[in-house]
This record gives structure tokens, C-alpha cells and sequence, in this order.
């Protein structure tokens, strides 16, 4: 939905942003996912978290896209900050109507990070036109700066796969990276824990199929070409199904989920 205002045009944001660099570095996890072509999914996801009760719709009425990082933050008492960089239709002037007082968003303004808006412990700010920043522990005014600083530092640990979508993502396709994904692709594919890689680069297109759902494409980084072959074997056998090799990149292809079971996925990551 737009809202279209005169005399007060919003202030142009700084040229060039790169999203993941206003998440912050050092993520354990980058997502980027166009909210409109996956609104279903997105719901699942967000409605399943506490921190957007009541709020959901005021997000994904109006985004086009989301790029999330999953933050381990020490003062939180284990629980990681989930941090999004969103863009569509949310004109800066609106600000007040998106995120008003009697829905009990409490306004705030430093010099330094400019205005912000919170509610519980949920954070959020409108600072430029149609660029929408939220926080879940108290990280909002890092990302502010972030935002307007051009020599912000951007992850430089990525896979070049990844880096490339999240600066030009496609259709409707999902990018996931995670680091150190021991765990969590032990609780969503039933892997080891002893997997030897060092992250999972994964994308995620809808099945064009009656039955709905996802196909997934796997890639995994593995530390050590010796270990190439061990993991091989592993996947081959977890997913049942052919497995291929490119250098210290193990990948597979053409795997099937249900859209609860993909927003299950996400779950893993961070509630």
C-alpha cells in the first residue's frame, strides 16, 4: 500500500547502500528474501517470533525486500539480535502513522543516529525514504550510523555466490549464508554435528509443482581440500541423492521442502 504526500519530500538516502553493511559484520547468519513473492513464508516466520506480535502486517504490507542478519550479542542473555534492513514503500513522512504512540511505539533521537522508534524490545527507524531498519536488542543506532557512513565495513568473509546475490537478488529466489552451520544443519537436515565445514551457503526457489513448497540448492564450504571427499560421502548419504564438488565447495541440488518446513529453517536460526 503507498501513501502519497506533497510538500514534504523525504531525504535522499546516501548512494551505493549495501545492506550487510549496515547489519554489521561478523553475522552467524545473512539472509536476503523478497518479502512480496514469498509473503506466506514470511508471515510464518515473523508471526512465530514474539518481538513482532502485533506488528507483522505493518512490516510486509509494504516491503519488497528484507535483508536480516542473526547477531550472538553478549548482554542478552544468550538470546542472538536479529537485525533487518528492509526496502518498499514506507515514505519517511509517515513515519508517525506506521509506528504511532497508541500502538505503544515510544519515540527516540540522538544527533548521532537520528529518530528511531520502540516497542518492547523491539527497535525500529524510517530514515530515509522507503528504508526501514529494526533491531531486537538494542542495536539500532549502530545501524543507523552504519547507514550513513559510505566506509562502513562490509562482511568480507562471504561466499562470492552470496556476496553477488545480496547485491543484485533475483526473482523470487532466497539467499541464506550461515557460519559455523554444525548445528543448525544438524537440527534441520539431521546432519552430524561432526560435519567438517566452515559455512552453508543456501537458495531457496518455489516449487512450481501443485504441491507448493521450496526447492533447495546447498552449497558447503568445506575448510580442507582433503576433507572433500568425506563430506561428499556424508551428504550423499544424508540427502540421498547426487552430490558434486567444485575445489573446497560441496553442493546439492533439487531438494524439496514444505513452506513450514523451510520457516522451520529460519526458526533454527535464531528463536
Amino acid at each position: 500500500m503507498l501513501f502519497l504526500f506533497t510538500g514534504c519530500a523525504g531525504q535522499r538516502p546516501p548512494e551505493q547502500i549495501n545492506p550487510l553493511s549496515v547489519l554489521g559484520t561478523d553475522a552467524l547468519a545473512y539472509l536476503v528474501l523478497p518479502v512480496s513473492q514469498n509473503r506466506e513464508l514470511c508471515e510464518i516466520v515473523l508471526n512465530r517470533n514474539d518481538s513482532f506480535a502485533g506488528n507483522t502486517d505493518v512490516f510486509l504490507n509494504r516491503a519488497e525486500i528484507l535483508y536480516a542478519g542473526v547477531f550472538q550479542e553478549e548482554d542478552t542473555d544468550g538470546f542472538p539480535d536479529f537485525r533487518v534492513f528492509m526496502r518498499g514503500a514506507f515514505p519517511k513522512a509517515a513515519a508517525s502513522m506506521i509506528f504511532p504512540s497508541r500502538k505503544g511505539w515510544i519515540k527516540n533521537k540522538t544527533k548521532e543516529s537520528g529518530t528511531w522508534y520502540q516497542a518492547g524490545v523491539l527497535e525500529t527507524a524510517l530514515p530515509y525514504d522507503n528504508i526501514v531498519c529494526i533491531s531486537t536488542a538494542q542495536n539500532i543506532q549502530q545501524m543507523l550510523v552504519n547507514l550513513k557512513n559510505p566506509f562502513a565495513a562490509a562482511p568480507d568473509n562471504l561466499p562470492p555466490g552470496f556476496t553477488a546475490y545480496a547485491e543484485n537478488p533475483s526473482d523470487a529466489k532466497i539467499g541464506l549464508y550461515v557460519k559455523d552451520p554444525a548445528v543448525w544443519a544438524s537440527s534441520v537436515f539431521a546432519m552430524p554435528l561432526t560435519l567438517p565445514v566452515s559455512y552453508i551457503e543456501m537458495y531457496a526457489g518455489k516449487n512450481i509443482l501443485p504441491e507448493g513448497g521450496y526447492m533447495l540448492s546447498l552449497f558447503f564450504g568445506v575448510p580442507d581440500a582433503r576433507m572433500v571427499r568425506a563430506v561428499t560421502a556424508m551428504l550423499r548419504i544424508a540427502f540421498d541423492r547426487p552430490v558434486s564438488s567444485d575445489g573446497t565447495v560441496v553442493s546439492v541440488t533439487g531438494i524439496y521442502v514444505p513452506t513450514e518446513y523451510l520457516a522451520g529453517m529460519f526458526d533454527f536460526l535464531y528463536f
